[in-house]
């Protein structure tokens, strides 16, 4: 078992700052909320630390700068290894590639008992109709359907 101490202390001194220029020339409608991405990755990030998996990544800023760490594969790769003690796999959820659904709660019920509510970053990307669902633990059908992605877990 890893010392979740020395982690979250490395994830939390870490500096995701190398990514702006990369995340905003890719993403511009995105950039004015790099800090606020940066911020959320870095929370689930914490959750990977703490949890079995799967966890899901339903924000798409959030997604967009989980991609653009992996582009930088050398950095992704340490800091995977140094921080997070093993490489963290990004996985696009399709019929192809699945993510299991239970990602989706799974996110929603570790990242409410950890840090409180869910900001709108983490629902913005999720039709209305559907967060009443996931409020009470469930997935609503139509959202497997939807493009996302996750950590699929240990």
């Amino acid at each position: 078992m890893i010392a979740l101490q020395p982690r979250l202390a490395s994830l939390n001194a870490y500096d995701f700052g190398f990514l702006r220029e990369r995340y905003s020339e890719d993403h511009p409608k995105y950039a004015p909320f790099f800090d606020e991405a940066a911020s959320e990755l870095r929370k689930f990030y914490e959750l990977v630390l703490s949890s079995n998996g799967p966890l899901a990544v339903l924000s798409k800023k959030v997604d967009e700068l989980w991609h653009t760490h992996v582009l930088h594969t050398p950095q992704y790769r340490a800091f995977s290894s140094q921080v997070l003690g093993d490489y963290i796999d990004h996985q696009p959820h399709s019929e192809l590639t699945p993510v299991p659904g239970a990602a989706i709660t799974n996110f929603y019920r570790e990242y409410t008992d950890r840090f409180g509510s869910v900001p709108s970053i983490w629902t913005e990307d999720i039709p209305v109709a559907h967060m009443a669902d996931l409020r009470r633990g469930k997935v609503p059908a139509a959202m497997l359907e939807m493009r996302w992605s996750g950590w699929p877990g240990k």
